[in-house]
Parts: structure tokens; sequence; C-alpha cells
């Protein structure tokens, strides 16, 4: 039976053989053995399915003839062989995983990419594109990708991407990192700000506090922590990611200052407490105080008692209270001394030897006393500059930043010069010269800005006028040019049009003449009435003016209403027994400052001292200044809340500062 099956299958093949070399004329026939990789992939032969790998297949092939067998298997990309009949009869066809176009996008920064595991880029980017490869397992399941974005200062963001999706898209969004921030403090309680948000009271915890780099420096994000208590010194730091630290404890100091206790003369006794306290080299002492809180959360205050003896000379003993006082580490004070003495002072002295007036060096001897100090309770005046020995301060002005004022030399009985000068408001030691000093520069002022100084010289050879900037830019320019005398220049708000002034007639004699000139023009308008010291407030409504009384020969502050036509001046002062000058409006322009004698010091005395006037109650002037010296040019500080003015106390001719209390100052200036 065997023999008989192989007969017909040997017949079957050449019957087969037959035909094929009729059909297509001379063809060979070749045993393959075809295989794949992975296996199980369904093989074609030109188009014709001839089943899974692996198998052996017999080919035919005519003259020159290629065929194409091609593997398919799902995961796989189709792939093609070629044969011919001179191919080996062993093929083994490796198929390629089956490919998706994966785009990613990176929201809101740039980030790395990574592909599972692995960084697509050394730098960050914001998209990225890729041809990936995805299989199919047994089971059917596709492979898959996961895909990470990463940045620092944020959560790392990811996602997966599977073959089953024909293109597949992908947008990771960054967060910013988080944590929970506890803070405490010992002692507690404590009030948290956090980027000066009040937060509440130690010990507290702020959950998810986010925090995050910066896209351009990569600096990472910070926030402001600041603890307070009353009692103790604040704390400030610094809180960013700061590796992950969750957790961070204070412990709060009591508030303590170094205090400089300075009194004058020096090398006085000085006890705090009760405890005496050795002297520094400068004849004051320096000490570290601490300020803890009381029951009732105030701190403490030290009582200082301040003694002076020598065997020529007995001051008056001084106390102090020294409390925490915003962190106020200097503390001067000035002992009195119960004398007088004789200061000489240089004033610029105006004659008319013939028909035209000029200024030459005058004296005069003054009264002063060697304790500087004022006799009440009010605000001690702190000296803010003394000119060198053989100069005199002649007047001053006060802007938000500078104390300007003029220093006369008197060189022989004609020749006096003076040159400007100024100071800083805040402390700043050192003086600037504005002017030079060769020529005779008197009564300067500042616009109301602060910007420019108004003030009279005679660099052009009469008693002009003029102005500069107080930044030394633009050099000086020329205001007034008639034959007059002028002093005492006065200029309307902070873009001047107008200019008051003080003026002498040189081809007459008689009192000093008010005059009004429109900037930029050549006229100029006279007042009605005699006076000196004109005054411009800064609202321009009104001027104030010294006019002398002609039977006592007392000067009063009289006030014109100059946005008024035709209004009558009124007398403010009215007091025919004192002599009043020296006028000063309050930065409000609610009040004068001026200079009058109509006080007693404590020896029963009159002498020249600095009161305030309010408008609304001109018969109720209040005396700020009550020393037994002379104490007159008073300028107001641009807050309202101090005047600086020139005085002899003390034995010299300074400039001072006196800080308005509640007593005196009397309400908004």
């Amino acid at each position: 039976m065997r023999d008989r099956h192989s007969l017909i299958s040997a017949t079957c093949t050449l019957i087969f053989l037959l035909f094929a070399a009729i059909a297509g004329g001379c063809q060979t026939s070749r045993q393959f053995a075809l295989s794949s990789r992975p296996p199980g992939a369904t093989l074609k032969l030109d188009g014709v399915e001839l089943g899974k790998t692996p198998m052996t297949q017999p080919i035919a092939f005519s003259s020159g003839q290629t065929r194409i067998v091609t593997a398919s298997r799902v995961g796989f990309k189709d792939t093609p062989l070629r044969l011919t009949a001179d191919s080996p009869l062993t093929q083994t066809i490796d198929l390629k995983p089956i490919t998706r176009m994966v785009r990613v996008n990176v929201e809101p920064f740039p980030a790395i990419i990574k592909v599972d595991g692995i960084a697509t880029s050394a730098d960050p980017t914001a998209e990225w594109s890729k041809e990936l490869e995805f299989s199919i397992d047994a089971a059917g399941n596709w492979s898959t990708h996961t895909i990470t974005a990463e940045r620092l200062g944020f959560q790392p963001a990811g996602g997966t991407v599977t073959g089953a999706e024909t293109a597949p898209n992908l947008t990771l969004v960054l967060q910013p990192m988080e944590k929970d921030v506890s803070i405490s403090s010992s002692p507690p309680d404590a009030t948290v700000y956090w980027d000066g948000i009040n937060k509440g009271k130690t010990p507290i915890t702020l959950p998810r506090e986010k925090f995050a780099t910066d896209p351009q420096t990569n600096q990472w994000h910070f926030y402001r922590l600041k603890l307070l208590k009353p009692g103790y010194d604040p704390v400030e730091q610094q809180i960013s990611w700061d590796e992950g630290q969750a957790s961070y404890r204070f412990t709060l100091k009591p508030i303590s200052k170094v205090v400089h206790i300075l009194p004058t003369p020096a090398n006085a006794t000085i006890a705090i407490d009760g405890r005496e306290v050795p002297n520094d080299a400068d004849g004051g002492v320096t000490v570290t105080l601490p300020f803890p809180p009381d029951a009732n959360g105030e701190a403490k205050k030290y009582a200082v008692h301040i003694t002076r003896k020598t065997e020529s000379s007995e001051w008056h003993p001084a106390d102090l209270t020294i409390g925490w006082d915003d962190q106020k580490q200097d503390y001067p004070i000035t002992l009195r001394e119960v004398k007088t003495t004789l200061v000489d002072l240089i004033v610029p002295q105006i004659e008319r030897p013939v028909d035209k007036w000029r200024i030459i060096p005058g004296a005069v001897r003054t009264l002063a006393a060697k304790d500087v100090a004022e006799p009440s309770a009010r605000s001690q005046p702190a000296r803010v500059y003394q000119p060198a020995a053989g100069t005199s301060i002649d007047s001053l002005a006060v802007s938000a930043s500078q104390v300007v004022f003029s220093e006369l030399i008197a060189r022989d009985k004609t020749d006096l010069r003076a040159a400007l000068k100024t100071i800083s408001t805040d402390g700043t030691p050192g003086v600037r010269d504005v002017s030079d000093g060769k020529s005779l520069d008197l009564n300067p002022t500042f616009s109301t800005t602060g910007n420019e100084i108004y003030y009279s010289s005679d660099r052009s050879g009469g008693q002009d006028i003029w102005r500069l900037s107080t930044n030394g830019q633009g050099g000086f320019t020329q205001l007034t040019k008639e034959e007059t005398l002028d002093l005492y220049p006065s200029a309307d708000a902070s873009n001047p049009t107008r200019l008051y002034y003080q003026g002498l007639v040189n081809n007459r004699s008689g009192e000093p003449r008010i005059y009004v000139k429109e900037l930029g023009k050549d006229f100029r308008t006279e007042l009605p009435d005699a006076g000196t010291q004109p005054r411009i407030s800064r609202d321009n409504s009104n001027l104030m003016v010294c006019v002398k009384n002609q039977k006592t020969g007392n000067r009063d502050l009289q006030l014109y209403k100059v946005n008024e036509k035709q209004a009558l001046a009124v007398n403010i002062t009215n007091n025919p027994d004192s002599d009043d000058f020296d006028p000063a409006w309050s930065p409000g322009g609610r009040k004068i400052a001026f200079v009058s004698n109509r006080g007693l010091d404590e020896d029963r005395r009159s002498n020249f001292d600095i009161w305030v006037l309010d408008l609304d109650k001109p018969d109720q002037p209040v005396q700020i200044t009550n020393n037994a010296s002379w104490d007159d040019c008073p300028a107001w500080s641009d807050d309202g809340k101090s005047i600086y003015f020139r005085s002899n106390r003390g034995g010299a001719w300074a400039i001072w500062r006196i800080d308005l209390s509640t007593e005196n100052q009397g309400g908004t200036p």
C-alpha cells in the first residue's frame, strides 16, 4: 500500500512539473525553510497566503524570476523578503516593531523630557516629538512608554502612551513643589507675617505652601517670614524649598540696645536705676540695656540721674527715663549751669554815607546763658551746626533735606563777606559750600520744592536778588537789577512766578519798602506800606511783613491777603511794647513762627525767644523757647514738627533745632 501511495505522489509531482514546464517554460522549484523573529508571522508568497512561521515551502522560479515573501504579525511592520532561485534555502525574517509618532507638550515652562527614564535632550524644552516603537504581547496587549517632564522647583509630571493610539499626544503640566510649613517660637504667641500677611500666632502650620523656581534664573522662590512679639527682637528669615524642610523653630531674644548717654558738659556722674556707670573716653556712658516686657507686655524703663559738680561750678541735676523709644540709642542731655556770658555777633550793618546804601560789618554784644537747655519740661533743642571761630551765622532756611545759611566773616571795618552753606537735616555730618564767600551772600531761602535757593548778593556790584540750584547746576541767575539795596527774597509756590523782597532806594532815605516782581519781566510793584522781611505763604494767599512802630521803634507782623484786590493790611501781633520780627510760615500755612522779646527768662530779663502764632488765634501766641539767651531766625522743618533757629545759648552762636511738643505745637501746623 505504501509503495502504491509513493508511486501516486511521484506521479503527481511529475505531472505538476510537466504542466509547470508546459505553462511557464523551463522552471526550477526549490524547497525553502522559512522562519521569523519572533515566530508566528503569517507568510504570503506574491500576495498568496502560505501559513505561519516556521514552515518549509517549495517555491518555483522561472528563469530570472524574483519571488516576494511577505511576513506579517500584529504589532510589527510587514516585512518583505526577496527570493530568487539562487537564494539560500534557509531564510529568517527579522520583524520590526510597529512605530507611532508621539508628540509631547510641557506647560507652563520648558522641562527635561524623559522617555522610559532616558532624557531626550540635555536642555529643557517645551515640546518634543519622535517615532517610538510599540509591540503586542502574547495576550494581545500593546506595549507602553512612560514619558515624564522634570524641572527644578516643580513636581515631576508624567504619563504613558500606547501603540493602540494611531498618533499619541501627551500634555504634561508642571505643578510647583508643595509642603506644609510648621512655625513655632519660644516663647510662643509671636505674630507670624508670611510675605507681609498676618497668618496668626505661633505655633502655626501653613498647609500646602507652593514653592517653585524662577524660569529665567532657576532660583527658588522664597517667602519673607517675620515674627513679631512685643518686647522681643523681630525675627526675619527667607523660607524656600530648603530641600523639603517642613519645621521651623525660632528662639526669640528680648529686645536690647546700646545706649549712649552724653551729657554736656561731659564727665558727669551718671547713675542708671541707682547704679553708677563709669564714664567713657568722651565723657558720657555707653551701656547695653535689655528691655524685657513686663506682665502687661510693656518694655522695661530705666531711670537715669545725672549730676555734675566741680570746685568752681555746679550744674542742675538732670533726669532721664530711657525706654525702648523706637530703638533710640543716643541720649544727649545738656546740664544747665546758672550763668550767663557775653557773646559778640557779626551783623550786616546798613548805612548810607552819601546817596547809596551799603552794607558794612557791624557787631552786637549779646547776652547768652551758658546753659543751653530750656528751663521748662518742653522739648530740648539740639545744636546742629556751629561755625568756626571768627565767623557768624546771619540767617537760615530749611527744606526737606537741607538747612541753608549765610556765614559771615569781616575782613576789616568796611569789608564784609558771606558764603552760603548747607547741612543735612537727617544728621549726616559735613558742610557743603554753595557759594565761594568772595561776595556778600545774605538771606537765603528755599523754593517750595527745595530745588532752588533765593538770596541777596553783591556779586554783580549792587546788592540784588539772585537764584541758584541746590544741586550746583545751572549757575547763578540775577533776578533784580534796580537801583536799590535788595534783601530778604521770598518766592511764591513750587513754580515761582512772583518774587517778594525788601528794598532800600539808593537816592532817597527812609524805611525799606516791599516790592513784588514778576519773574522774567522788567517791572516791579511797590506795596503801599513800608516794611521789612516779606514772607509769602506756600499757597500764595498771604504775605507777612514786618512793620515798624514809629513811636516805639518796635516791629509788628502785618498780614496782606495778596489774592484779594485792594485788601487792607492786618496787624497780627499788634503789640507796640515788644519787638516782633523774623516771621516764618509753617508748612501748612496756618501758623507763623517769629521772634519776640515779650517774654521773660528765669531771671526776669527780657530777651529774644521763638514764638508761634496761630492765625485763627492771633492773640494767643505760644512761646517755644525760654532760655536766657538770644534766639532768632526761626525756620520750620518740612514736616512742621521742628523749628530750626539761630541762638547764642551756651556762649557761642550756632544753628539749633527744637522739636515741637504737644503743649507748644498746638495742633496741625
